[in-house]
């Protein structure tokens, strides 16, 4: 049996140490959360969708989506959740209800991130489009349509996932 080269470097201080440990968690934590799953199917998508094949090709559009997005199978469940719940409270809304929604989502976010909503909220039209490139425009359509660009809790998803994405120098 060969004996195995050495995969370390060498250190020379404690500081160093520490700092290579933090910096080797950080990247870690980074890389493990800005990927999809390996199968579509691993994104549970809220039940009671419509089984026609214009419903079972918007699922696998939107799958595609959130795969592409690279956001791990238990965000991208979640983010279904938040916005089949988020369809079913706004279904029927006035433009005026729409507007009011909107105001109280950025006052929402404003709270969240303080000075940062402004870029904040750049990342997460950064992350939308990134996906419109990939799928001519239809993400951000879909947003507009179904009033989802409102929902604060899909602004702050796709805004950490991008700062995430840029902090990993993806």
């Amino acid at each position: 049996m060969e004996a195995q080269a050495n995969e370390f470097e060498p250190i020379d201080s404690v500081d160093q140490a520490v700092e290579k440990t933090e910096d080797d968690r950080w990247q870690g934590l980074l890389a493990s959360t800005i990927t999809g799953p390996e199968n579509l199917a691993e994104y549970l998508l809220p039940p009671g969708g419509d089984a026609s094949p214009e419903g079972v090709e918007a699922d696998l559009t939107i799958r595609q989506w959130m795969a592409d997005a690279g956001l791990p199978a238990g965000i991208g469940s979640h983010i279904a959740e938040v916005a089949d719940e988020w369809a079913v409270r706004t279904e029927g809304w006035t433009d005026d209800q729409h507007e009011l929604e909107r105001r109280t989502t950025m006052i929402n976010l404003e709270r969240l991130w303080g000075e940062r909503t402004g870029s904040m909220i750049d990342m997460a039209r950064d992350a939308v489009a990134r996906l419109d490139r990939l799928h001519d425009g239809q993400v951000s359509a879909f947003l507009d349509e179904t009033q989802l660009g409102n929902c604060p809790q899909l602004i702050a998803q796709l805004a950490m996932l991008e700062e995430r994405r840029q902090l990993a120098g993806n």
